[in-house]
C-alpha cells in the first residue's frame, strides 16, 4: 500500500492551499431511478425472468422456518431511488512531462456529500494520473441511515426473519477502497485521427472494504434500502465502459456499461452455489446502455438502462423472506433491473 501512503502524505497538505495553477470545480447533482419488480427468478424461462407486475402468493404448503414466515413474490410497483449530492474537486498538476502521455498528469482530491430520504454520507477520494492511460484512486466513505417509513436506511438483518431492524442511526458504515483504471481513446492512437474517431474504453478494478459498526463478522445488514445482504469484509468490484464520443451533438456520448461485484474472504465460502446454498460466492453483473446529454457547458444528464443477473433459487425456498434460508439450483437468471437518470451541474 505504498501508493496509498504516498497519496495521503502529499494530498492533505496540498489540499489546504490552492496554487495559481490549481483548478477547483464545484458541482451538485441529483440521481433518480426506478427499479422494476421481479419474481426472483420464479417461473423464469431460458434464464430470463418475465416482466411480471402481478403477485405470486405464498403456496399453501409453505413451511415457515423459525421467524421466517415467507414472502410473496413481485408486486404492483417497484422501488424508487432519489439522492442529492454536492462535491468539490481540486486538480493539482503532478508528475507532468513534455510528452502526450505525461503532459496532463495530475492529482485530484475530491470531497463529496450525499443525502437521500433515508441516508447521509460523506466521501473523500484521491485520484492520481501518472500516465495518460492509467488512473489510481484511493477513497473513504462514512455514512449512516434512519427509518423513513417507505425506506430503511441502515439496519442489522440477522434475526432470521428477513426484515432488517428499523432503528434510526443504529451505527455507521465505513468503506475504504483502492482501484486502478485503464482508459483508452482510439483517436489518441491514430496519426490521422479526427473528431469522429473517439471510440473510448475504460476498465476499472476495485478492492473495497466495508463494515457496519453494529454488525459482527457473520451478520448481514442493510444499507441504503438495499436487499440486506451486506457483510463486513472485502469486495471485488469492476466497471467497464465501451462507447463513442459523438461530435457536434447534444447527445455527445453513447456506450455500454458493465459492472460486477463479488464477495471475498471467508463469507464468500460460507454458502456457495455449488453446495446448494444461498450463493455467497455469486458474482453480480449489471449491464446496459448509457447516453450522455450535454445540456450546456455547465450541466449534463446521463440516461441508463440496466439488466442484472441473480441467483436462481428452487421453487420451494424462493418464498423464504430471509435470503440465507434459500437454496440455489446452481443456475442464475437475468431480469430488467432499472431505469436511472443522473443530472450534474457545475457552479
Amino acid at each position: 500500500m505504498k501508493l496509498t501512503r504516498f497519496l495521503l502524505i502529499i494530498c492533505l497538505p496540498l489540499s489546504l492551499f490552492a496554487q495559481d495553477n490549481d483548478k477547483i470545480d464545484y458541482r451538485w447533482g441529483v440521481q433518480t431511478a426506478y427499479y422494476f419488480p421481479n419474481q426472483s427468478g420464479y417461473e423464469s424461462s431460458n434464464g430470463w425472468a418475465p416482466i411480471d407486475y402481478g403477485t405470486t402468493e405464498i403456496p399453501e404448503d409453505f413451511s415457515p422456518l423459525g421467524s421466517d414466515d415467507g414472502r410473496s413474490l413481485g408486486n404492483g410497483w417497484g422501488a424508487a431511488e432519489l439522492q442529492f449530492w454536492i462535491d468539490r474537486t481540486q486538480t493539482l498538476p503532478l508528475l507532468q512531462g513534455d510528452s502526450p502521455l505525461t503532459s496532463g498528469n495530475n492529482l485530484q482530491i475530491n470531497t463529496k456529500a450525499d443525502l437521500s430520504p433515508a441516508t447521509a454520507d460523506v466521501n473523500l477520494s484521491f485520484k492520481l494520473t501518472p500516465i495518460a492511460f492509467l488512473v489510481f484512486e484511493q477513497g473513504h466513505h462514512l455514512g449512516t441511515g434512519w427509518y423513513a417509513g417507505i425506506a430503511n436506511g441502515l439496519g442489522l438483518n440477522a434475526d432470521g426473519s428477513g426484515d432488517p431492524e428499523t432503528d434510526s442511526f443504529p451505527g455507521v458504515v465505513y468503506k475504504g477502497w483502492f482501484s486502478g483504471t485503464f482508459q483508452f481513446d482510439l483517436a489518441e492512437a491514430l496519426p490521422e485521427a479526427t473528431e469522429w474517431h473517439h471510440v473510448v474504453l475504460s476498465s476499472t478494478a476495485r478492492f473495497e472494504y466495508q463494515a457496519f459498526s453494529g454488525a459482527n463478522k457473520d451478520e448481514p445488514w442493510q444499507y441504503q434500502a438495499d436487499e440486506g445482504e451486506n457483510f463486513n469484509g472485502w469486495l471485488f468490484k469492476s466497471s467497464h465502459v465501451l462507447g463513442y464520443m459523438i461530435p457536434r451533438d447534444k447527445i455527445n456520448f453513447a456506450g455500454i456499461m458493465l459492472e460486477t461485484e463479488r464477495r471475498l474472504g471467508d463469507i464468500s465460502r460460507s454458502s456457495t452455489i455449488s453446495s446448494g446454498g444461498w450463493g455467497s460466492d455469486f458474482t453480480e453483473i449489471d449491464a446496459g446502455p448509457l447516453l450522455n446529454w450535454q445540456i450546456d457547458d455547465e450541466s449534463s444528464l446521463v440516461f441508463l438502462l440496466q439488466w442484472k443477473n441473480a441467483v436462481q433459487y428452487d421453487d420451494d425456498s424462493v418464498f423464504y423472506n430471509y435470503f440465507m434460508n434459500r437454496e440455489s439450483t446452481g443456475d442464475s437468471y437475468w431480469y430488467f433491473n432499472r431505469i436511472a437518470l443522473s443530472y450534474t451541474k457545475k457552479f
